[in-house]
């Protein structure tokens, strides 16, 4: 093996690609030099010639292997390129981040490293209605794909002043998870309704994933199951954010009415009767 064969082994050691691109592009490179040794051998164990056929053909054999050697960094960089795409495209189609919406209709977007919507997926029957009435998002900066879906026509008859939207984020990535969560704020700040932005952890994605819900309604089905436990997921599944909302407050107002029935009613109990017995009490140690 030649110095030039040494230092294109070494640039595939450095190139971070798959390894099994790596090594496809080595075996191409391992069986063009063996083609090459093998003319060599060939042309060395044929019958004496003339001196000058001879002559003609070390004139030719020399030149060949030279001339197959001469496209080796061609090949290699033709490869080098193609697995820099290939991690390029790999970089920009992985979401690193995932937004979601909840009104009634439900959607989520991946986002890439670069804020880019590389994805956009319905959650619900009302979410793909949502997704059908608006403009391409796919490839669209995240802030510019959101006010995109709440401008509209299909999201507007959601947005009235008695509902509530909800924006989750979900992302490892600190920086990145505080962008999304303030060009959400910034966009939502312009509808007439009450909002709601929170980060939110993968587990509880997947939870409400598995539970057939985007991150805001599953959120919201908790709570209102902790409040009052004769709701299920799966009537909650079922009802807009507004009405968990308005089920939630319900909720927690019979329980702080009986709450307060029962003071009232201990208060009641201990009153006089309790003062006359004590009264009686100490009357008696006296």
């Amino acid at each position: 093996m030649n110095d030039l064969d040494q230092r294109i082994i070494g640039s595939f050691d450095a190139l971070k690609a798959p390894e099994s691109a790596k090594a496809s592009a080595l075996a191409h490179i391992e069986s063009v030099r063996q083609a090459n040794q093998a003319s060599e051998g060939s042309d060395a164990s044929q019958a004496p010639e003339s001196r000058a056929a001879a002559s003609a053909r070390a004139v030719s054999t020399r030149r060949c292997p030279r001339r197959a050697r001469r496209w080796i960094p061609a090949i290699a960089a033709c490869l080098m390129l193609a697995c820099t795409g290939i991690l390029g495209y790999n970089a920009y189609a992985s979401p690193t981040a995932f937004v979601g919406l909840d009104v009634n209709p439900s959607i989520e977007f991946s986002i890439n490293r670069f804020e880019r919507v590389v994805d956009v997926r319905p959650l619900n029957d009302d979410g793909s209605a949502l997704l059908e009435s608006c403009p391409s998002l796919m490839g669209r900066p995240y802030d510019d794909a959101l006010d995109a879906v709440l401008s509209c026509e299909g999201f507007k008859a959601y947005a009235a002043e008695d509902a509530l939207v909800a924006v989750d984020v979900v992302s490892d990535d600190e920086a990145q998870a505080t962008q999304l969560l303030t060009q959400s704020q910034q966009q939502l700040a312009n509808l007439p309704c009450q909002t709601q932005c929170h980060r939110t952890d993968e587990a509880t994605r997947e939870s409400a994933h598995h539970a057939g819900m985007g991150m805001g309604r599953y959120r919201a089905a908790q709570e209102l199951m902790e409040a009052d436990s004769s709701y299920t997921l799966e009537d909650c599944a079922s009802m807009s954010m507004h009405q968990l909302k308005d089920a939630c407050s319900a909720a927690h107002e019979h329980s702080e009415g009986s709450t307060d029935a029962t003071e009232a009613d201990d208060a009641s109990s201990s009153g006089p009767g309790q003062h006359r017995r004590h009264g009686q009490g100490h009357h008696g140690l006296q």
